[in-house]
Formats: C-alpha cells, structure tokens, sequence
C-alpha cells in the first residue's frame, strides 16, 4: 500500500469584524472591500499561510532578532525555520500567539498612525502597567495576550 502523504488544511486566522475595522478607520483587504455581501458583524480571516509572512514582516519592521522572534512565537528554532522556508502553523496555541501579535500591530497602527520611531520605542520603554517590563521583553516572556489586552484596552479609552 502507497502512502499518500496528509495534506496540511490552512487554518484562517481571525483579525477582526468588518465593523470593526471601518470603526478604527482600518483600510479593509481589498477582496472584502470589493464585496457587497458582508455585513458589520462578519469576520475578516487571513490564512496561516499569509499571516506567519505578515508576522515576520512585522519582526523586521521591528527589528526583532530572530532568537527574539521564535521566543514570541513559541516554537523552537527548528519549528521557526519551518516557517521561514514557507511552513505554517496549524496548532491552536501557535495560531493564538499569530492572532494575538495581529490585533497588537492593528492596535498600535490606530495608536501610532505614523508607526516608524514611536512603535519602536514604545516596543523597548519600561512601562509600568505591563509589570515593569518592556512590552518585548513581555511578549517574548509568554506575555503576548496582556500586551494585546493593555493595548486593546489603550483603545477603549
């Protein structure tokens, strides 16, 4: 008997309603925009795929190291270089880690609309609410959904 090798099913990863994203002024993906069909409350999935390409053109904007960046992301560096050579994930606890560093670029894109420097130093800054540490630090210390949640909350007003 032949092995059929499994195909890997390439999870959506949510990024937020419609609603959502024309509140916080977000330019929507275009194939949403384009579509007549959607309503306020639908949500916007990005694949794996795509997203783990967005993730690390976040690290680079960044400038996270890549030690930095698998500690953020939760895999060994072996998992890492998977991903850097087109791999996805596809476990729940690694799609998590993808959505929760999402919404935390979408919230500082609102709070920080022209991104660059202020991004950057807010990122290293010691802040005291995220337990004194740097939201880095933070994030690289398994801390990612209390970043996100601080900055969703940032938001709210």
């Amino acid at each position: 008997m032949k092995h059929i090798p499994k195909k890997r099913i390439d999870p959506g990863i949510p990024l937020g309603t419609v609603g959502e994203f024309k509140m916080l002024g977000l330019r929507l993906p275009a194939q949403i925009a384009n579509s007549n069909q959607l309503s306020e409350s639908d949500v916007i999935k990005m694949p794996a795929s795509a997203a783990i390409k967005v993730v690390f053109a976040l690290f680079e904007q960044w400038d996270i190291p890549a030690h930095i960046q698998s500690q953020i992301l939760g895999v060994t560096r072996n998992t890492y270089s998977k991903y850097e050579r087109g791999g996805f994930p596809t476990r729940k606890a690694q799609l998590l880690r993808i959505e929760d560093l999402l919404a935390i670029y979408k919230a500082l894109m609102v709070l920080f609309p022209e991104q660059g420097d202020s991004v950057l130093r807010w990122l290293r800054v010691k802040n005291e609410i995220l337990m004194g540490k740097t939201p880095l630090k933070l994030m690289s210390a398994d801390g990612l959904r209390k970043v996100r949640l601080y900055l969703e909350g940032q938001l709210l007003g």
